[in-house]
Parts: structure tokens; sequence; C-alpha cells
């Protein structure tokens, strides 16, 4: 192959000696004749040779601004002229892009020969190329200096060089990016590591890393963002990212000019942007690939970020894209591992504790703090209110606490309670749904919120709270870590509250025990007595297999029940054979409430034995469901109560007499003073009969002494409501029936009197095995006593009547804004004959009260909000009351 470089330099020697020729023949160009023709044919000759070369030729004269003044057709056409006269009326500094290399080239020149002086030049249309200039000074015999100058395009060999460098860049950050991956494993320092090599091989102060988590792109790597502009990059939807964040091109900004850029990114400054996927091949389908993520770089200089570097950066992507994968594979797979042994470790601590307080403390000491658990909590649900409190927490130093350290708000607990599902809170500070105590949240620094409910056995027991300093996406695993693990403490809480349960439960039956042996203690003349009472306490327990309709009894339910277990099937149809046949509809539908409805088993009924007797037991039970809800199993206990509810007549009987003292003295009381007045009268009557001028007076005397005699007979006929047993008439009633039809009586007499009545009764309640009758009479009795209260009092006059339903009691309010009951007198005003009135006999609340009783219920007396008193009646939901 011709060696072009060594043509170059004999055309230039070449040219030397015809120049030196022509200096020769300088003189002869004077003469006349051929001298001058020779000349010509030099001239000629060596314009000729300078035409045939391909590369260009510029002849100038000395000096920094030393003018061009002969080039050949490869020169002008190089640079894009029409012509050789063209290419010389522009000054020689104007061809370079920056004049300050024409300069720097002359001043070479001046120092001797130039050898390949490589500048960017411009195009008569603009446009910029790379040249290489050599120069070589060439003195005449006359001693005239000139230079000539070679120039060759070298566009094609720099962007050769240039696409030669860059892929060297590329393939050292390639190299380098591999060596640090296959050093570290760990996905966050890996990320860190392949954002640092791209951002250096752009050369940008800018970038971050999402990966796909869930529904959301995540940002898990960054260099160079502010806290705000961060907290804007925190996480996008996967399936819908924004607009400006989707691309895959360069984008750059001009100053002044729109940017599709959104504002707080613009408020950064940023001018270049670029946002590249990162995507693998999959394996299961060809041609498709997984989408891992983006990694996205950004700059506040404008023209920082180069479009081929860019290029050759997004070849690069597949490679990072694999390194990514390989380390998350390996890190999914590490922390199964690390899940697997940290369940296993919960599940030692946690499964033998039977105390609710070792369950909290073992199960927040092993919650994993490299899965985002900086601080943990556990909180449960109080059943009276709903609401949580925390139990235990664990601070991020280790300490263990006991006490609240926040509250959560009432559209946070809803999630938990009623939807049952995991809450992530991005940023404490931002959202207040969680209210924090500062010395245990903020000033632990607790940025990030994960909640999981607790449940057991299909019931919402409370929360694991997951708490962590650094703002945090949690994956997939680490939420389903979590809610595996709130399960197994779910379950170990639910066993220490059904240990703490039974254990009261026991010591309930110790106390019934201690109270029957006290009785026992107490009577002792009825020792045989005692000792058949003491036999019949025994409590028995059953299962039942609802599914298969298969109960197993203990010894002791044998025993109550009278059978022996060759002589009961076993079936729930059994079981109700044996119920009493007034109680068998009572007790079926109590069975239905807590198999599908969810209410509780508590309840007394009568039984009838082989041999035709009766006995009253308790039977307590609750039920095991699917979770679909479907009834699984009934676990009981069942107690003869028979003797209990025996000793409870007795003791009725005897408060009953011990009122009857009462109402005897009370008798003596109201009936002395009319029957001492009705004396004095008779007297009188026996002295003036005889004198018919006192026969008008003798009238008086005798209407005087029926009216004496008509209070001591309403006196008697009190006593006798008061004595007499009541015969109630029950059946299901709704309460709010009797109560309306008593509002409806007393409405006349109120409004007369100027008193407002208001009414607040609860729609669908459930219905009571009440005497509608006996209920209308204490509604009245209570609204009669009010007006009358409130007859000498001024100002607002006002009546407040409601019905609610609260923890298996129909309540029922009635409250006045009259003067009240003095505290000392309050607990005084249901004995028989005690009155605050100026006129009553005081037996009609006691008289109330006694029918409330024998409904089962309770009436108690407290002040009102209105001012005066507030009369509270509770009555069993469908539970009736039985006397024997």
């Amino acid at each position: 192959m011709k060696d072009e470089h060594k043509t170059k330099k004999q055309l230039i020697r070449e040219l030397a000696g015809l120049r030196r020729r022509v200096s020769e023949l300088e003189a002869l160009t004077s003469e006349p004749g051929r001298g001058k023709e020779k000349a010509f044919q030099l001239e000629q000759k060596t314009r000729d040779l300078m035409d045939s070369l391909t590369i260009g030729i510029a002849i100038s004269a000395p000096g920094p601004e030393g003018e061009v003044v002969e080039v050949n057709t490869a020169l002008w056409k190089i640079f894009g002229y029409d012509s050789e006269l063209e290419f010389l009326k522009i000054p020689a500094s104007h061809h370079y892009h920056d004049p300050k290399e024409r300069k720097r080239f002359s001043v070479l020149r001046e120092q001797g020969p130039v050898k390949d002086y490589e500048a960017r030049f411009k195009r008569k249309d603009g446009s910029l190329f790379w040249g290489s200039v050599s120069a070589i000074p060439i003195t005449s015999e006359v001693g005239t200096v000139q230079f000539i100058n070679t120039f060759k395009d070298i566009t094609e060999r720099k962007q050769t060089e240039e696409t030669h460098r860059r892929r060297h860049a590329e393939l050292e950050s390639i190299n380098r990016i591999i060596g640090k991956t296959l050093q570290e494993f760990d996905l966050e320092k890996r990320l860190h590591a392949i954002l640092e090599e791209a951002m250096a091989f752009l050369g940008v102060e800018l970038g971050g890393i999402h990966l796909v988590q869930q529904d959301q792109l995540a940002l898990r790597a960054w260099k160079g963002l502010s806290p705000s502009f961060r907290a804007h990059l925190l996480s996008f939807s996967s399936a819908d990212p924004p607009a400006w964040y989707k691309g895959s091109d360069l984008s750059q900004t001009e100053p002044g000019e729109e940017s599709l850029l959104p504002d707080f990114a613009r408020q950064e400054g940023i001018q270049m942007w670029a946002s590249i996927p990162l995507t693998i091949p999959m394996a299961e389908r060809e041609g498709k690939r997984e989408w891992l993520g983006n990694i996205f770089v950004a700059s506040r200089r404008y023209g920082a970020l180069k479009g081929g570097d860019f290029e050759a950066f997004r070849k690069m992507t597949g490679q990072l894209a694999l390194a990514i994968d390989h380390s998350r594979s390996y890190l999914e797979a590490n922390r199964r591992l690390v899940r697997l042994d940290v369940l296993k470790e919960i599940d030692r601590a946690i499964i033998r504790r039977l105390e609710l307080k070792e369950v909290l403390h073992a199960a927040l000491d092993r919650v994993p703090k490299e899965l985002g658990a900086d601080a943990a909590a556990i909180s449960l649900f109080k059943k009276e209110t709903g609401r949580p409190k925390v139990f235990a927490m664990r601070l991020p130093n280790g300490i263990l606490i006991d006490e609240e350290a926040f509250t959560i708000a009432e559209s946070l607990l809803h999630w938990f309670l009623e939807r049952r599902e995991v809450v992530i809170i991005y940023d404490l500070t931002e959202d207040p749904r969680l209210q924090m105590h500062r010395q245990y949240i903020n000033g632990n620094g607790l940025s990030c919120y994960l909640g999981v409910p607790l449940i057991a056995r299909d019931n919402a027991l409370g929360i694991l709270h997951i708490l962590s300093r650094e703002p945090r996406i949690y994956a997939d695993e680490d939420i389903e870590f979590f809610k595996i693990m709130a399960g197994q403490v779910a379950i170990a809480i639910d066993n220490a509250l059904l240990f703490d349960t039974t254990r009261q439960r026991a010591l309930e039956l110790e106390e019934k025990v201690n109270e029957l042996e006290q009785v026992s203690e107490s009577l002792r003349e009825s020792r045989d007595r005692l000792a058949e009472a003491h036999r019949i306490a025994r409590m028995g327990n059953w299962d039942w297999d609802v599914l298969q309709n298969r109960s197993r009894l203990s010894e002791q339910t044998y025993e109550i029940f009278g059978v022996s277990p060759d002589q009961f099937a076993g079936t729930y149809e059994a079981f109700l054979n044996s119920v009493h046949p007034c109680d068998r509809d009572f007790v079926a539908k109590a069975v239905d409430g807590a198999l599908y409805k969810g209410r509780d088993f508590d309840l007394e009924h009568r039984i009838l034995l082989p041999d035709g007797s009766e006995r009253i037991i308790r039977e307590r039970a609750e039920v095991t469901f699917d979770k679909s809800g479907k009834p699984l199993r009934m676990l009981g206990t069942v107690q003869d109560v028979t003797r209990e509810k025996e000793l409870e007549r007795v003791a009725r009987i005897q408060e009953k007499m011990a009122s009857l003292g009462h109402v005897a003295a009370g008798m003596a009381h109201e009936i002395r003073n009319p029957l001492s007045g009705i004396n004095i009268l008779l007297e009188a009557i026996k002295e003036n009969l005889g004198d018919p001028e006192t026969v008008e007076d003798l009238e008086g005397m005798i209407d005087e002494a029926k009216a004496a005699a008509g209070k001591i007979e309403a006196v008697v006929k009190r006593v006798m409501d008061f004595s007499r047993p009541s015969t109630l008439q029950m059946r299901l009633v709704d309460i709010n029936g009797p109560i309306e039809e008593a509002i409806r009586l007393s409405s006349v007499t109120l409004q007369e009197s100027g008193i407002e009545l208001e009414t607040d009764p609860a729609s669908d309640l459930p219905r009571v095995y009440a005497d509608d009758k006996l209920i209308e009479q204490v509604i009245l009795n209570l609204i009669f006593n009010a007006q009358e209260a409130m007859e000498e009092i001024s100002g607002t006059k006002k009546i407040f009547i409601s019905s609610h339903e609260e923890g298996g009691w129909i309540v029922v309010r009635v409250c006045d804004s009259g003067p009240g009951i003095p505290p000392n007198v309050r607990d005084k005003i249901f004995e028989p004959f005690y009155t605050t009135k100026k006129s009553g006999t005081g037996i009609g609340l006691s008289i109330c009260q006694r029918i409330i009783s024998d409904h089962g219920g309770i009436m108690e007396v407290s002040a009102s909000d209105l001012g005066g008193e507030d009369f509270t009646i509770r009555i069993p939901v469908e539970k009736r009351t039985m006397s024997r």
C-alpha cells in the first residue's frame, strides 16, 4: 500500500525546488524575450503540480497575520468554496473555529517547521470539521521567505478516535461496575456503585435509581438530590408514571426556554434530564423483557450531557439491569432465610409463654431491624371502647416500655378494625392520622410507619406497629413477612388472653365455692342439706362438633343431666330433648344467635331429668369459626344452679319479711294519725247527738271521719299492692311500645303543667321478655313523680325519656329538670314508706323497683344533666326470669 505521508513530503520538496527555480528566474522576468516565457512555464508547472494533489496546499507569507497568496483546488473545495479567488478573499483567521488557534499556529510556524497541527475549522456554510496542518518555510535565492502549508480533513479519523475513546470509557465503566458488583452482593451498595459509575461516565452531578415494587416505582438509590427534590421523586405509580419521567430520550432546556420538566425540577435549576428503563430478557417469553425500574440522570449545566456518551450509556443498561437482578435475587433468597429463622425464633420465644406481658416483650424483642423495624410496638383493642391501647413498645435503643406512645385517628383505625388491611405511612410528619408523643417518636427520629392488624380466630385483637427512621418503600416480601409474624403473635396473644379468662373463671368458681362454704358454716344445724347443696354445685363441660353434630360431655355433665353415656345420643337434638319444653324455643334461639349472629352464649334454663324432675342450669360457651365465618365447634361449661336459685328465692323471702317490718312500722305511723282523728270526731259526735243546733257541725265531722277512713283504706290498698306477689304476663315485646303508651296517657297532663317532653327512642331494638302493662305502670309513675317535683319551680320544666341497647341490656332513662333529691337521702327513696313529698305514702317507687326486679332487671337513680333526677331501668335482652 502506498505511503501517503511519504508522498506528501516528496511533493513539498518538489514544490520547494520549483520555487527556488522561480526565484532564480525572477531576474529574467524583467528582460524581454525568453525570460518571461520560461518563468511562465515554470509557474504553470508549479500550479499543475499543486492542483494534482488530493491534500490541500496553501502558500502564505511569514508573520502572525501572514497572507495566503496561493491555494490549490483541493484546499478551497475542502472548505466548501466555489473558487480559489472566493477562498482567498476570506481572512485566514476566519477559517478557524477558534481564532486563537490561528495565532497559536502562526507562532509555532515562525519557530520552525510545524507537523500535523490539529484544530477545528469552519466551512463556507458554517459547519465545523477537524483538520491537520503542516508548514515548511521556504527561502528563495534572493532571500524571500514563504511557507508551504499542507492541509488534510481528519474529521473521519477524529470520529473514529472519539468512538474508540467512548467505547474504551464504556468498557472501563462496565469493568469497574462488574468489579464492584462482584465484590458486593448487597443490593443497596450495588445500586449506589452503579449510580456513581454512571454519573462519572456521563459527567453529571444528579442521579437516582427507581425499582419496581408492588405497583410503585420506588427510589432506592440517589446522589446529589436535595431533601425537597428527593421527596418529589420518592415513588410513582408503575402503571402510570409522569410523562416527563417515562421518556428514555435525552432532554435539555436552554435558559429561558419553556420546559416539559415539573416545577420542582425547574426550581432545582435542572437543564438536562434523562430517564432510561432497566430491562432484562424474560426466559419464559421469547422477545419479552422484564422491567426492573429506571435509572435517571440530570444536570444543572446546559450541554453537560453529551449525546454520544448518552447513547453509549444506554447500551450499558442491559448489563446493569442483569447485575441489579442478580443482586435482587440473592437478596430475596437471603431475606427468605433470615425471615424463616426469625419466624422460628419468634415461635420458640412466645409459644410457651402464658403471661400477656411476656408474650408482647418476647415478640417485640425479635422483630428484625434489618427489615426496617428501628422501633416496634403492639397495641391491643379494648373490648369496651374498641380503641387501641399500646401495651408495649421497643424503642430504637432496645429499651422496652409499657405505656402509650402514640394514638391512632378514627379514620386510620377503620382500616385495622373493619377492613383489616395493612397501612403504610411514608412520612409521619405530614400525616396527622398517627398522633405521636414527641419523646418517643419525634425524639427518636422515626418517620416511616407500617401497621399490620393482629387477627386470631377471625377477631381483630390489636395492631403490630413497625417504625423506621429512614424513608422506606416496603417490598411485597417484607409486608408478607410481617403479616405472617403478626399471625403468630396474634395466636400467642389469644392464648394468653384465653388463659387469663380461664383463670378468672376459675377464681370466680373458687369464690362461689367459698361462698357456699360460708353458707354451710352459718347454717351448721342444716349439715345434711348443705352437703347436698355442695354436691349439686358441680360444674361440667362439653364440646359440640357443629359440622358432624356430635358432642362430647364430661363425667360431671352426665351427672348433672342425670344420664349415663350410653343413654345420651350425643346430638344437638338429644340435648334439646332434655331441655324443659317451656324453655326449648328460648334455648334454641340463643344457640342460633351464638352460631350465626355472633352473640354471647350465657344463659340459664331448666332441664328435665329422666325421672321427670327439673333442674336449673347455667351454660356458657364460645364458638369457633372458619375463615369464611362458618361455625365449626362450640365449647362450653354447664353448672347446676338449682340450689343457688333456691337460696336466692329464700333470700328474696327474707328481704320481703324485712320489708314487711318497715311496712308494719309505716302502716302504724300512717294509720295512727287518721285513726286518732276518727276517735276524736266520734266522741264529739256522741256529745252533740242530742243538740239540734249542732246538726250541721255533726255532718262536717262525719265527712272528716270518712276522709280519714279513706286515707286508711288507701294506705292499706298500697300495702296490699306492695306485698301481693305479682302475676307477670311475660312475652317478647318491643320496649318502646309501653313507653309510647305511657307518654300518650300523660301528654295532656304534662301540657297543662307547662312541661316540655323530649324523647329519643332507639329503633330496631332487640325484644325483651316483659309484662308490657307493668312496664307502662312504672314509666307512668316516674313521669307523674317528675311532674309533681316540678310543680313549684320556675323556669324551664323538662322531661327526657330515651331507650337504647347496651351490653346485652335494654336501657330506659327518665330524666327531669326538677329540684332533685339530696344526695344523702338518694339511697333511701326505694325503701317502703320513705318519701320526700309533703303528701304521699312512699310506696310507689318501691313497687316500681319490685316490678323491674321481677323482670330480672335493675332500677337505679342518679343526678340528671337537666338538674333533677335520672331514673335508669335495665332489662336483660331475650332472657326470661324463672320463678320456682
